[in-house]
């Protein structure tokens, strides 16, 4: 008889941390799963990244995750609203004027078929980029992305690669 109380015991206490870790990875936090090099070297495919939903105060540099066509993009915040984007020839991207000091290694360049230039960012929203510029589809093609698709800020990165 006491054996089956502790059993009991011991699920009652498994299936509420089970419902603890569930809620708080369906409301407080979210899991990205990095589907290609649109990031790299940042996030590479197969990494995972846990982002935080719960925040709205973004900055630039910041990195969120934000939906896109029906699937989670990660890419990072280059500008916000009020700001001015321009791309100059020799591949580099200009903020209301100033170029960018940015850690990235690929080219800024236009995307064909995408927004003209200056882009002024309308209120609410944030212009994406990923840092693999070229291999990606991001703010360069469908313009600024607005505060409520952004899902979360990327808070921690699990590399799985190879596993």
């Amino acid at each position: 008889m006491e054996n089956k109380k502790l059993v009991v015991y011991f699920l009652i206490k498994l299936a509420i941390v089970f419902a603890v870790v569930v809620a708080m990875f369906t409301l407080v936090f979210g899991v990205l799963f990095c589907k290609g090099e649109t990031m790299y070297p940042r996030l590479r495919d197969g990494d995972v990244a846990i982002y935080y939903r719960l925040t709205t105060d973004y900055q630039v540099g910041d990195v969120v995750v934000f939906e896109s066509g029906g699937q989670s993009i990660a890419a990072r915040i280059v500008a916000r609203e009020g700001d001015t984007i321009e791309l100059d020839k020799e591949g580099r991207l200009l903020v209301n004027g100033n170029i960018q000091q940015e850690e990235v290694f690929f080219p800024t360049e236009p995307i064909a078929g995408g927004i003209t230039y200056p882009y002024r960012i309308e209120k609410d929203s944030f212009f994406l980029l990923c840092d693999n510029r070229p291999a990606a589809s991001d703010s360069r093609f469908f313009g600024a992305v607005s505060q409520k698709k952004i899902k979360g800020k990327v808070i921690n990165l699990f590399r799985r690669r190879g596993i």
